[in-house]
This record gives C-alpha cells, structure tokens and sequence, in this order.
C-alpha cells in the first residue's frame, strides 16, 4: 500500500506549473527568448505537496536528469533579453512518452512570457524531453534536451468515477435512492472502496450511471447533468478520473436477453454485435479525449470489463457454446477500449479476469444471477456482487500501485 499511497500524491500536486532554465544557442533579432520557471509557483507548490515534491528544472544549471514526483511539466518561454516582439517561432517537442507538441508563438517585450507549452505524464518512468525552436521570421532559434526521473509522492486524492453501471455500483442491491435508475451505490460501488485499499483517496465523485452510453457523457440523461459538465465543475478539480464506457453502447444487455430467450447462434445478433464493436474505438478515443479536455490535470484510468461466464460448462438457459461467444464479445470489446485508451496516451486496467472461478452459475458466484421472470430484464443481472465489486476495486488498486 505504501507505494500506491505515493502514487496518489503525484496525481494531487499537477496544479502548478514547472519550468526549465535552458540558455539560448544564438540571439534572435531585437533579444532573445529562453524558457524558465515560475520561481514562486514551484515554491508554493514545494510547500503544498510536502518533502520530496520539487518540481524539476529550476534554476541554472539544470540538473540532468532530473527526479520529480509532479507528473505535470510546464515550460514557460519569456524573453530574457531585449524584445522580440518583432519574432515568430515554433516549438516542437518530443516528451518520451509517444506525445509530441508542435507550438506556434509570437515572441514579446523584456521578461514577458510569450507561451506556456504543458504535459501531463500517465505514469512513472524516465522520459527524454528534447525541444527544437526555430524562428519561420529569421530570429534564431534554440534547442533543448532535458531527462525527467517521474517519482512517488503521498498526498490526498480526489477521485471522480464516471461511465456506466460496471462503475456506478448495480448488482450490489444497495443504491443510493436520490440517484433513481442510476443505481449509485454509495458503499459498494467500486470506486468507492479504492479509499480502503489506499486510504490516500479522501474524495470520491460517484458520477457513473446505469445504462449510461458515450453520449451521457456530454449530453443530459436520465434527468441528470451530462457527466463531463459534472465533471468539469467539480471543486476541486480531481487529479484522478475512472471510466468504464462501452457496453450500452453496443447493446450488450440486449444480446443478453437474446441468448437467455432464443438460440442466439442463429438469430445473427452476435454477428451484428461483432461489427459494432468493430467501429467503436473511435468513439471511445473521441469519449476519453473529452475527459482528457474536461479534467486536463487528472490521470485517466480507462478500466475494462470482466468475463461473466465459464467458457466451458453451460450456464442456465446459455449453452457452454453461448456462453463463449458472450465471453468473445467482451474480449473484443476490451481489445477496442484497450486501443482506444492507447491512442490518447491514457491508462487501460484490464479486469477480464478477475471473477475466475466465480462467474455467473459458479457455486461461488460473484455476478448478479441473470433472470427472466417479468417480462423485462431487470437492471441487475449479469452485473457484479459486493463481492464482485471488491475484487474490480483490488485489480484497480493493484493496477495503481504496479504502473502509476
């Protein structure tokens, strides 16, 4: 736990910039420009964040490489000397990490900040940062190459977990009722039980909704606020944000009540369930952007879903040959959201595991039992227990502990 009690401090401590001191090769017409820190800011934010915490590249010489448990790099470029107003340039950096930055700017009067260029990292690890800025104008340019050592830090988290019923908590048959159809549930959704695990997390923003679909993150629903507007005026801001997203809107529930009423291998819904899949990973990139947009100091974690059935035994009304197809489903979904969250440089927890030996028919089961008794699914089935919930909220953890 100790090491994951670090890592929730370096989410909490991106609010503040971080610069580097780096001289010029060269003079621009009229002064030069260089980039530096904000000598205050990162001062404040040594204090915030508690020994251990000072931000990287302060003053001169720089040190290289250079350990910081701020996952957040700021690079502020001003003019040191002289005025370069009369001068354009264009940045472009290369982070370490896959990003790259490519920035246009106008340069500015003596000691004036003429651009602020920003990255957040997804987690820790040593990054090579190099930078190229040239002057389309004639001034001339400079380059920079800098080595970032990104640490641990313990400080209080804020959590806000979004998406759909695999976060908001169904299946626990323990909802909070303000939250009506959303079925939040306030003490054994798994979001809510990272706290026990690291007792660092000391908020958590319960946002994810049953049934939710790609676009209850920016538009209303079920009567409630879109998620990402939530979101983006929680105070404060959350330094870690959770999504599950994907499975309504594919229609996985359907596909459910397919095969629990009909031999589903004939019906053609899992051939049509298939192509779905095959074209949402660029809605899902476009989902986990707009977070990315809505909470740009958080680190993301993007989770996926678990495998509810055995693939080798027959389960109720499913047959053991239904039963691994719904398995192949989720598996291509994972894969699609797994792609997805790699595209935009943002974290995938793979859970697909974790109810083995406990799915759904299982002497031991740990999802909802999925029946047909109304007319109507009900919102429970197929969803995880308490005991389910728990084991979603360790392979988070886990997760956090071993990568961030």
């Amino acid at each position: 736990m100790r090491r994951l009690l670090c890592v929730v401090v370096l989410l909490l401590v991106t609010a503040v910039s971080v610069g580097v001191a780096q001289a010029m090769n060269g003079q621009p017409k009229g002064g030069s420009v260089t980039i530096q820190p904000a000598a205050a800011q990162a001062a404040a934010r040594t204090a915030a964040a508690g020994p251990g915490s000072t931000p990287c590249f302060q003053g001169h010489p720089v040190p290289n490489p250079c350990s910081s448990s701020d996952p957040q790099v700021r690079l502020r470029f001003y003019t040191s000397s002289g005025d370069t107003s009369s001068c354009s340039f264009t940045a472009n950096i290369t982070w370490g990490d896959g990003a790259k930055t490519a920035q246009s700017f106008r340069g500015g009067p003596l000691n004036a900040t003429v651009v602020l260029i920003r990255h957040l990292y997804a987690r820790r690890g040593t990054y090579s940062i190099n930078g190229q800025v040239s002057s389309p104008s004639g001034c001339n340019g400079f380059s920079f190459s800098l080595k970032f050592v990104l640490q641990r830090l313990r400080a209080p988290a804020t959590l806000a977990a979004l998406g759909d019923s695999y976060s908001a908590g169904e299946g626990t048959e323990a909802y909070d009722p303000k939250s009506r159809t959303c079925h939040r549930s306030p003490n054994w959704a798994w979001p809510r039980l990272l706290p026990k695990h690291n007792p660092a997390i000391t908020t958590v923003n319960l946002l994810a909704c049953s049934g939710a679909k790609s676009t209850s993150l920016d538009k209303n629903d079920k009567f409630e606020r879109a998620q990402l507007v939530t979101l983006k005026n929680l105070k404060p801001q959350p330094n870690l944000v959770t999504i599950t997203i994907g499975g309504n809107d594919i229609g996985f529930s359907g596909v459910l009540k397919d095969c629990f009423l009909h031999d589903c291998l004939r019906t053609g819904v899992l051939e049509e369930t298939e192509k779905k899949i095959a074209h949402q990973r660029g809605t899902l990139m476009q989902d986990y952007q707009r977070i990315q947009w809505a909470a740009p100091n958080a680190t993301v974690l993007v989770v996926g879903y678990p495998q509810i059935f055995n693939d080798h035994r027959n389960c109720g009304r499913y047959t053991w040959a239904e039963a691994h197809r719904l398995n192949r489903l989720g598996a291509m979904l994972n894969d699609q959201i797994k792609a997805a969250a790699g595209n935009v440089r943002l974290n995938y927890v793979d859970v697909t595991d974790v109810f083995r030996g406990h799915e759904e028919c299982a002497k031991d089961s740990w999802v909802y039992p999925i029946t047909w008794t109304t007319g109507a699914f009900q919102q429970e089935p197929a969803h995880p227990t308490k005991r389910g919930q728990q084991a979603i909220a360790a392979a988070v953890a886990r997760y956090m502990s071993e990568h961030l």
